[in-house]
């Protein structure tokens, strides 16, 4: 079974950055002064120091957190055409896609093991989640990190009004695909998810 990774606590950070303060301090006999000073002012360095830690985390992690900005005033066909990515659409299906409100905070889990579609909201609930629905959210997250399909192809599905299950894919090699009659998902698909609110 999939386990949801727990958010990092302050003693895991207080720990983090005690490590790497010994690693700096070892290294810094051969560090000049001044270039130091000049990397210290270099308003992307925390934020590369960030990415790279947290992208160790996702590597050894079966969920990952990604949030976006959603431009509700796109249309949906729009927001795929934002990702730049190859599009495989199927443009019946994509007038199907439901539209949702907001920004957009996904926990993407995978299972490492196909899943029929009709099981997927029952395997989901297990883990105490359900699944966003929202291809233009998911389109958006896949906008601001075009990479991230790459390692972590991911998808949400939907049915249409007779009852077909319909899906829009991010896959790897910068493709985007919306179709229907998926009957299950391979293993490596990673999908985007919400904690069920407790009842």
């Amino acid at each position: 079974m999939t386990e949801i990774m727990s958010p990092s606590t302050e003693g895991q950070i207080d720990k983090a950055v005690a490590k790497y303060r010994a690693m700096l301090t070892k290294a810094s006999k051969d560090l000049p002064s001044k270039a130091v000073q000049t990397v210290l002012e270099m308003s992307e360095l925390a934020s590369a120091q960030s990415k790279l830690f947290v992208g160790i985390v996702e590597a050894h992690s079966k969920t990952i957190v990604r949030r976006a900005t959603v431009d509700r005033t796109r249309s949906q066909n729009d927001a795929l055409i934002a990702t730049g990515r190859k599009l495989h659409l199927n443009e019946s299906v994509v007038k199907t896609m439901p539209s949702a409100r907001g920004d957009i905070e996904a926990i993407f889990v995978n299972f490492g093991r196909s899943v029929d579609c009709d099981k997927l909201d029952e395997e989901l609930s297990k883990l105490g989640l359900e699944l966003i629905v929202d291809p233009q959210g998911l389109a958006a997250i896949n906008e601001d990190d075009p990479a991230f399909a790459d390692d972590h192809q991911n998808g949400t599905q939907w049915k249409d009004t007779e009852g077909r299950y319909c899906y829009v894919i991010f896959r790897a090699w910068r493709g985007v695909g919306v179709g229907q009659s998926v009957r299950c998902w391979d293993g490596f698909w990673w999908f985007p998810c919400r904690r069920k609110l407790a009842l």
